[in-house]
């Protein structure tokens, strides 16, 4: 079982995107199906590495 959560911040992108660095729990990265805990900001680019 997963659950999604979605909200909004005050604050705009800027804060979306204090938040997401902010973040200690979860990775910032994008879904692909798999079990792990992430956080994603919709209007930032996510880093890729290889």
């Amino acid at each position: 079982m997963g659950g999604l959560l979605t909200f909004d911040l005050a604050g705009g992108i800027d804060a979306g995107q204090r938040f997401v660095e902010a973040t200690a729990i979860a990775r910032q990265a994008t879904s692909l199906g798999g079990p792990e805990t992430l956080v994603c900001h919709w209007a930032l680019p996510v880093p890729m590495s290889a």
